[in-house]
């Protein structure tokens, strides 16, 4: 099956309304689940406007930010960011080891990313720019808890714009390709893209088995019986993860720097994922609305107004 949408949001909706009427139910490991009997190759024709806002669902903007940062600082160590999601340390080896994207990316294979914006500057038309994150040694028959579901991304330039393609053997609707997937791994396409003076084009992913977990989400039954009636947002600013004068490679490094506690002076950082932190970790509602106001108007400042909203703490 073969889909294509203009935003994220607009392929949730549509995606959460034909799950439930196509898809049918199996036995998994984390119960029954709605499944798409063949593969889905779903195509974003503008993958920065990553942010789904969906009252049911309740996703928290916050550890999507920054998981983001943490991806970028090539980091396999939890414990900074489950402070934004504890459920982190459930899908972790011995409770702190994650490194299906962030590490693989930046570490566990060498710079990966770096390669290919080396490769793609010197030679836009070439099709051998392909990021790995499965590792055969590693994940293959191994009882690992955190195995890379995307498996492999190709890079294509086209006119001057860069389409990101990903391989993917098992998505969950909810929490994969349409919670944390779609942000870090835009984010990607954006901080390559951005790298190598190109414009962010098409986002595709090939799912192999997609599927929704009937009873595994908090009200997700909820979620599927709302039809095709969902909220969204589509904002007209998006900050941008680089701006002009910024370094791809000096981003991932502040990223470090931002995890540590460290003053950070790039853009995204300093406009984003600073007052997003602070917000979460201020102990009232007033507080960490206190600290959203400071963000320019953008996506994820509205998101993160209404989760607080949603999830008021008085003070």
């Amino acid at each position: 099956m073969e889909l294509e949408y203009r935003t994220f949001p607009e392929a949730y909706v549509d995606l959460v309304y034909l799950i439930a009427r196509q898809g049918e139910v199996e036995s998994t490991r984390n119960g029954l689940a709605l499944v798409f009997q063949e593969p889905v190759l779903l195509h974003i024709w503008d993958p920065r406007c990553r942010v789904i806002v969906d009252s049911v669902r309740n996703a928290n903007p916050f550890f999507h930010v920054m998981e983001t940062v943490w991806m970028l600082a090539g980091y396999r160590s939890v414990e900074w960011v489950a402070q934004f999601n504890s459920r982190m340390k459930e899908f972790a080896d011995n409770g702190d080891v994650m490194g299906a994207y962030g590490d693989r990316w930046f570490r566990h294979f060498g710079n990966q990313v770096g390669k290919i914006i080396g490769m793609l500057k010197a030679d836009p038309t070439t099709r051998q720019a392909v990021l790995q994150m499965w590792d055969p040694h590693a994940d293959l028959g191994t009882d690992h808890k955190d195995r890379p579901c995307n498996t492999n991304i190709y890079f294509r330039s086209r006119e001057g714009w860069l389409d990101m393609t990903i391989c993917n053997r098992s998505n969950d609707l909810v929490w994969g390709m349409f919670g944390a997937n779609c942000v870090h791994m835009s984010y990607l396409h954006e901080l390559i893209a951005t790298a190598v003076d190109q414009n962010i084009g098409r986002y595709s992913v090939l799912s192999n088995n997609l599927h929704f977990y009937t009873d595994l989400y908090p009200n997700g039954r909820e979620i599927l019986g709302r039809g095709d009636v969902m909220e969204s947002v589509y904002p007209e600013y998006r900050q941008p993860l680089l701006d002009e004068n910024e370094n791809w490679f000096d981003l991932t490094q502040q990223a470090k720097h931002f995890i540590a506690g460290k003053d950070v002076s790039y853009s995204w950082l300093k406009l984003c994922a600073e007052p997003m932190r602070d917000a979460y970790f201020a102990r009232t509602y007033e507080g960490g609305m206190a600290h959203i106001g400071l963000m320019p108007d953008s996506d994820w400042k509205t998101a993160s107004k209404l989760w607080l909203a949603r999830n008021r703490v008085k003070g």
